[in-house]
């Protein structure tokens, strides 16, 4: 990603990382919220951390969907972003 679309997504993590190498990291589940919040948090503490994370969910469980929008409003690292798909691309 060049530098001029970098700097015109928001960039979430902490200031060290902040124009540093930007990676989405893609998560694909279906039905283990429990797990899913285990790999999420594991990987926000990466360093340095991901961009965003994406989590592609072949359930569409509100469950899932609340849990990462949890996850978002109370981390200030990696944006999470949260899809809910068509049976077939998680499995």
């Amino acid at each position: 990603m060049t530098p001029s679309l970098l700097s015109a997504r928001t960039d979430r993590r902490p200031a060290p990382y902040r124009g540093v190498m930007y990676v989405s990291v893609v998560v694909a589940t279906l039905g283990r919220t429990e797990r899913l919040r285990e790999t999420l948090v594991s990987l926000s503490a990466c360093e340095p951390p991901p961009g965003e994370l994406l989590v592609v969910d072949g359930d569409g469980s509100e469950a899932t969907r609340q849990m990462v929008e949890d996850l978002a409003a109370g981390d200030a690292g990696p944006e999470h972003r949260y899809v809910s798909s068509a049976r077939g691309l998680t499995h």
